[in-house]
């Protein structure tokens, strides 16, 4: 990961934490963060078992009727409909554990992504850094370096 991300000039900051920070509510309690500063990183497949990385912000769901829209437009996935990957098929793909997925993870795979456009309202955003207990911070220039489409698939 670092790699990448050194490949990609996108500066960085590993940030280690006691506390799990597997779910969005435990990266907040862990880091002493709002969930407006958390990412999260979500792998979707569909029923061809193709894949799709998200990326949104703690506080966010995905609204699947725009994320429908789009990967239909977009990247050419005609009535597919994507649906949340099961962790042991995360953990397959992308060599991550749920909780623990960092942003570059779709990148590195060559996995089609989706930043939603709400990330890089963020000064800054931390997401996992390859563990339940590591985090990844990137100001909002750095995140804008990471390889994705940028468009609003949040819920409002």
């Amino acid at each position: 990961m670092e790699t990448k991300l050194n490949e990609l000039n996108i500066k960085y900051k590993l940030i280690t934490h006691n506390s799990s920070g597997k779910t969005t509510e435990q990266a907040e309690k862990a880091l002493n963060e709002k969930k407006e500063n958390i990412i999260k990183s979500i792998l979707l497949k569909n029923e061809k078992e193709e894949y799709l990385g998200i990326i949104l912000l703690g506080n966010s769901k995905i609204d699947f009727s725009k994320l429908k829209n789009i990967t239909n437009a977009v990247f050419n996935y005609k009535n597919n409909k994507f649906s949340f990957c099961p962790k042991e098929k995360v953990k397959e793909v992308l060599g991550y554990e749920i909780g623990g997925v960092p942003p570059i993870a779709f990148f590195i795979k060559n996995i089609p992504t989706i930043i939603d456009s709400k990330v890089i309202t963020q000064e800054y955003v931390i997401g996992a850094g390859g563990n339940e207990y590591t985090g990844l911070k990137l100001m909002n220039s750095e995140i804008k370096k990471i390889p994705g489409k940028i468009m609003k698939i949040s819920k409002i």
